[in-house]
């Protein structure tokens, strides 16, 4: 299965003028991808636009409205797919490519309005007639606002390879998944108001320098807000011992502060995840926590961005919001220089 660029979004922009800027905002892409749990998809299916970030996928149809109700009545040419065969391609390859667990909404667009028996027929097969004001307001959807509080969120950009969620982009039931380097940047000295420090150690003391430039826990203060906070069995035994042998005071406060918040839940990881070979950055750990938070269809939240590149790069992509690291750096404040 392809899903690439078609002529026919030119075509239309050529004539709608204007709204060329507004897909010009939207996410457009070209994927190569096999559908591994699914062989419906037809060898060959079009997507014009990716849009909402993943959540949408527009066919943009530059044909006559009414010559398109014709040949999906059955009276078009003899052996040309229609557009409902196209969409209904689209529908089901959607169903083989899910964004945040579910299938991608798939939207048609044209460049004059549809009449209604038209509007039902593509209905009926799971899609959904756009009109301006929709792509304007799909485009609009990240502002420049959004993407500035993310630069300064302690959010890290610099990821590659793998698709990490923005903060305005996890959805508001979303359950989030924390790892044991979520936990340890939660309970550090650093992100808890103690990041003047100079440590011995050059990699503490380039952490307080970021903490001092892009501060992670207002971040996470803001992800966790209203939301359900889990972890899995071997993420918390890892994290409890971690701060047993590491932790300073106020670091096990703090830990014990997020544990009151935090529902521990079985290891279960999900079937891709457990078939990832352990090599490089794929680690039986991540392995376990990234696939308990896969199988609860749950937003994984960690500084553990090797594993998402690894993992990836295996064909698995998960779900995550991604943070820089942070240490538990109290106890090393006896040999630091405070400045």
């Amino acid at each position: 299965m392809v899903l690439q660029q078609d002529s026919a979004r030119e075509k239309v922009l050529e004539k709608i003028g204007d709204a060329e800027k507004l897909l010009a905002q939207c996410d457009s892409l070209s994927i190569d991808a096999e559908c591994e749990r699914q062989r419906r998809c037809a060898d060959r299916t079009v997507v014009d636009v990716v849009a909402n970030h993943g959540a949408a996928w527009i066919k943009v149809v530059a044909r006559n409205p009414e010559a398109l109700l014709t040949s999906s009545l059955g009276d078009g040419e003899y052996g040309r797919r229609t557009i409902l065969d196209q969409l209904q391609d689209m529908v089901e390859c959607a169903g083989c490519h899910p964004h945040l667990y579910k299938a991608p909404e798939v939207k048609v667009w044209t460049v004059l309005p549809v009449c209604k028996p038209l509007r039902e027929i593509i209905q009926a097969v799971g899609a959904e007639v756009l009109n301006h004001e929709d792509v304007l307001s799909m485009c609009d959807e990240e502002t420049p606002e959004a993407a500035a509080d993310d630069s300064e969120a302690g959010v890290d950009d610099s990821v590659e390879n793998f698709t990490a969620l923005k903060l305005h982009e996890v959805p508001k039931d979303a359950v989030l998944n924390l790892d044991v380097s979520t936990m340890i940047a939660c309970a550090s000295a650093l992100t808890n108001g103690r990041c003047h420090f100079r440590f011995r150690e050059n990699v503490l003391t380039e952490q307080a320098e970021s903490e001092r430039r892009n501060p992670v826990r207002p971040a996470l203060d803001e992800l966790f807000a209203d939301r359900k906070l889990v972890c899995c069995q071997s993420a918390y035994d890892d994290f409890s011992t971690i701060v047993k042998v590491m932790a300073g005071p106020c670091e096990t406060e703090a830990a014990r502060r997020l544990f009151e918040r935090l529902e521990v839940v079985p290891d279960s990881p999900s079937e891709r995840a457990a078939g990832l070979a352990l090599r490089g950055k794929i680690r039986k750990r991540s392995k376990i926590i990234f696939g308990t938070g896969d199988r609860l269809k749950a937003v994984t939240v960690t500084a553990n961005s090797g594993f998402l590149r690894a993992a990836k790069a295996q064909g698995a992509d998960f779900v995550a919001f991604v943070h820089e690291s942070r240490a538990l750096t109290e106890a090393k404040e006896v040999n630091a220089t405070p400045i």
